[in-house]
This record gives C-alpha cells, sequence and structure tokens, in this order.
C-alpha cells in the first residue's frame, strides 16, 4: 500500500516494519531522487516510486541523532554533545594494553631525528625483546617496525616454519632492501642499520 507521506529535508521518518529511522538530506526533483541517510550511518537514495511504496511513518528526531549523521562542527547540532568523549571513539580502535603504563616524557633523538617508541602490542618474543625492543612496534599482524627516520623504517618479521627472520627497509612506504634468513631479529637490525647507514 502506498504512503501518502511527502519527503521533506530535515524531517524524520521509520519503517514501521523494522522500526529503522532515516533523516531526509536532500532532495533533487529534476533527477527525481530522494537521498536519505539512516540513524545507522547508510546512506541511500530512493526515486519518488520507490518513495511512494516504503512502508513508513513520520518519527520524531532521536535522542542523540547525531550518532549516524555526519555533522561538521558541534554548533550544527545546537547542542553540545556530552555523552560521548574522544576517549570513548579511540578506545576500541587502541590495540595497546597500558593498564600498567605510567606517565613517561617520550625521549627524542636529535642526531637521528625521530622519537623513539615502547614496544606496542603483544610483544612476547624473546628475541625481539632482547633487541632492544624499546624502539619496535609490533603491528597488528605480527610484523614488528622500527622507524628510523621520517621517510625510512624497517619490518621484520619471523618465518614460523622455520623460525629465521626478514629485514624489510622501506622509504615513503617502498621497499628499498630486502634481506631473510637471519638467525634472529637483532642480527636483522644490525644488517638493516648497516644497510641504511651506507645510504
Amino acid at each position: 500500500m502506498a504512503n501518502e507521506l511527502d519527503p521533506l529535508v530535515d524531517q524524520w521518518y521509520q519503517h514501521t516494519d523494522k522500526g529503522q529511522q532515516f533523516y531526509v538530506t536532500a532532495i533533487d526533483e529534476k533527477n527525481d531522487s530522494i537521498e536519505v541517510q539512516h540513524f545507522d550511518g547508510d546512506i541511500e537514495e530512493f526515486s519518488s516510486a520507490e518513495w511512494r511504496n516504503l512502508d513508513i511513518d513520520l518519527s520524531e528526531e532521536p535522542d542523540n541523532w547525531s550518532g549516524g549523521i555526519d555533522i561538521g562542527n558541534l554548533e550544527d547540532l545546537g547542542t553540545e554533545i556530552t555523552d560521548t568523549s574522544v576517549a570513548d571513539w579511540e578506545e576500541p580502535l587502541q590495540e595497546i594494553h597500558q593498564s600498567d603504563r605510567e606517565d613517561h616524557d617520550e625521549d627524542y633523538d636529535n642526531s637521528e631525528g625521530y622519537m623513539a617508541e615502547e614496544t606496542i602490542g603483544n610483544a612476547d618474543d624473546a628475541d625481539a625483546q632482547s633487541a632492544g625492543a624499546s624502539t619496535l612496534v609490533e603491528q597488528p599482524n605480527g610484523i614488528f617496525r622500527e622507524m628510523l627516520n621520517g621517510s625510512w623504517y624497517v619490518e621484520y618479521s619471523e618465518d614460523p616454519d622455520t623460525g629465521l627472520w626478514q629485514a624489510n627497509v622501506f622509504k615513503n612506504d617502498v621497499s628499498e632492501w630486502k634481506n631473510t634468513d637471519f638467525e634472529s631479529v637483532e642480527d636483522a637490525r644490525q644488517a638493516a642499520t648497516e644497510f641504511y647507514e651506507q645510504l
């Protein structure tokens, strides 16, 4: 059964069958399109005929309707957002367990031009830790990364079958040198450092 509701920009609607709310963001009569953004952030477009076939009803504005809408400035909301902090948003992205970590100043090496980093993630590998792992950062894929300067870095990885280590030196994300079959990550780091220092 066709609905009799006209699409109105800034008006909220709700699918009566599944309860999903959405918001009309634009109407283009020339191209016969109605653009909506769902509360979960998904954007969808309907023709006038498709709109008439939607099983929808008018809806009240959700309590925290900024959740799925792209808002550039807080002023656009007409109110302040106080229920979600920046830390809350970033927390799921962090894979760092910092429960025992105390605040400290970062060391800066002026001769090399980069900041020393602490090991991040689950650096359980004894070789990596014994090789001065304070400058190694473990990536989610298990590869260890060491920054040499702003554009140069090295990635170290261990072959799970052979236990041998590989060093891959990058400049601006382009591999410049690669070597394999090191007995330990310390040997791999030494070879990568020698290559870098010869440049």
